[in-house]
């Protein structure tokens, strides 16, 4: 490998968790591959919508622009281009020959201007009619791109899937992260995430202000603490229950408090990595809920059976974890199995239309001038 396909690759990969230096990736891939400048583009195929675009020499805006509003949508390679496998590189030498480059709108109108007259592209990723590709154009007079050229962008094939599919996937876990803030945000309750050493990792916003009153629990040197050694002890225990990599196990209680006269009832919970994880923490971690044990202004089961098409059973499971139950508490409550929990829980999911615990509470716990369900609940 020679230092300039080695310096290529890393910029590659550099754009991975830095999107914005896609465009030096991609004006160094074309310089190594023949060609002078280099476009990343994200299009909706059918559509002929460009979602998003960057181009390696800022002098070339203009022609991006003029590409995504006008030239993508009567551009007549891009089924051919698409045709392909995801790697391979299509120089449309292969496939447009010189007469209809003579008679082509897009070659006469948008890349002659450009100085360009050879394209190839490299279609990096799809998902469903979504593509991502690499475009780099070879000068006017240049001519065809040899077969050297080609070898040379043909080894840097797989490196551009691997990224575009760490890309997307980094993307995916940030709004996944994102989706989780806002919703913990809703909730009617706090969450804390702790690390293997029972370091606080993460705090969601209602959550502060429950531990600002430093009642019953506190927070004192980034760790979570009881304001007594008896409440201290036992969320000592649960944590280290919930974080033993030898076998995890979630826990439940209350916490007195002395300016109130209702407990803060805890729960912690064997977790996975937090929304926000910064260096430093390590797993596994755990998951404190911690709610007021007053608790917010509850609906009434009759109240949710007719808003969702509720079973009786169904809402008074509701009413349990909106009250900070658990499955496995609420069975051993009730007297009742966890599989039949779990079954209930499924419906109650089926019928306010969400797909997470986290969801069906936050609606559960929306008043109920808000709790209209977006089309008819599904039985």
């Amino acid at each position: 490998m020679t230092q300039g396909v080695s310096e290529v690759i890393d910029s590659i990969y550099a754009s991975v968790e830095d999107p914005s230096r896609i465009p030096d990736s991609v004006g160094k891939i074309a310089l190594l591959g023949g060609g002078y400048v280099g476009q990343y583009i994200k299009m909706d195929v059918p559509s002929r919508q460009v979602i998003s675009s960057s181009v390696s020499d800022s002098s070339f805006i203009e022609s991006q622009w003029a590409y995504s509003n006008y030239f993508a949508a009567i551009d007549p390679r891009i089924a051919w281009f698409v045709s392909g496998q995801i790697g391979d590189w299509r120089p449309d030498q292969f496939q447009f020959d010189e007469q209809f480059v003579k008679r082509s709108e897009l070659y006469n109108e948008f890349l002659k201007p450009y100085g360009a007259k050879r394209v190839a592209v490299n279609c990096i990723r799809r998902s469903g009619n979504i593509y991502e590709a690499i475009t780099i154009a070879r000068l006017h007079d240049a001519g065809d791109y040899e077969e050297s050229n080609l070898q040379v962008l043909a080894s840097l094939s797989n490196h551009l899937v691997r990224a575009a599919t760490l890309r997307a996937r980094l993307a995916e876990l940030e709004e996944q992260h994102q989706a989780a803030e806002e919703t913990l945000k809703c909730l009617p309750y706090g969450a804390v995430w702790l690390d293997a050493r029972q370091r606080i990792v993460w705090m969601s916003p209602p959550v502060a202000t429950y531990l600002a009153l430093s009642d019953g629990i506190k927070v004192a040197g980034q760790r979570l603490l009881g304001t007594d050694a008896k409440s201290s002890g036992r969320l000592d225990i649960a944590l280290k229950r919930a974080t033993n990599p030898y076998g995890r196990e979630g826990s439940w209680f209350t916490i007195s408090r002395s300016k109130q006269n209702t407990p803060w009832l805890v729960s912690v919970i064997p977790s996975t990595e937090p929304p926000e994880c910064c260096h430093g923490h390590r797993g596994p971690y755990a998951l404190v809920i911690l709610q007021d044990g007053a608790g917010p202004d509850l609906p009434h089961a009759r109240q949710l059976q007719l808003m969702y098409g509720l079973t009786a059973a169904e809402s008074r499971l509701a009413l349990g974890l909106l009250q900070n139950a658990t499955v496995e508490s609420y069975a051993e409550q009730h007297q009742i199995s966890s599989s039949t929990v779990r079954t209930h829980l499924r419906q109650l999911f089926a019928k306010t239309w969400t797909h997470r615990q986290a969801e069906l509470l936050r609606v559960l716990g929306l008043p109920l001038a808000m709790r209209a369900p977006e089309s008819t609940p599904r039985h």
